[in-house]
């Protein structure tokens, strides 16, 4: 089968067209790297998310204390916020001088 030089010629523009647009969709800002840099800001939300649920994890279990312990409120309350109750002296010690 002979191909026409007509046709030879259209062949090989449309591959060099395919080629160039191939080469800047690639190297473009909608190619390859735009597609690197998702990756790397859904990896960052990765973690935040994973960090997030472990925080979530320790305040759940603080919540759990804090609901469950009366005394462990009470004492939070003396020895955080220096309260007590109606009665009750308060004694500061400065450890310098201890």
């Amino acid at each position: 089968m002979v191909i026409s030089f007509r046709i030879r010629a259209l062949l090989g523009l449309l591959a060099l067209e395919t080629l160039g647009f191939g080469t800047w969709y690639l190297v473009s800002d909608g190619g390859v790297r735009s597609a690197l840099a998702l990756r790397s800001e859904c990896r960052d939300v990765e973690e935040k998310v994973t960090s997030a649920r472990s925080d979530i994890e320790h305040i759940q279990k603080d919540l759990i204390i804090w609901q469950s312990e009366p005394f462990f409120v009470e004492r939070y309350a003396r020895e955080k916020l220096a309260m007590s109750r109606p009665g009750d002296k308060i004694l500061f010690i400065d450890d310098e001088c201890a």
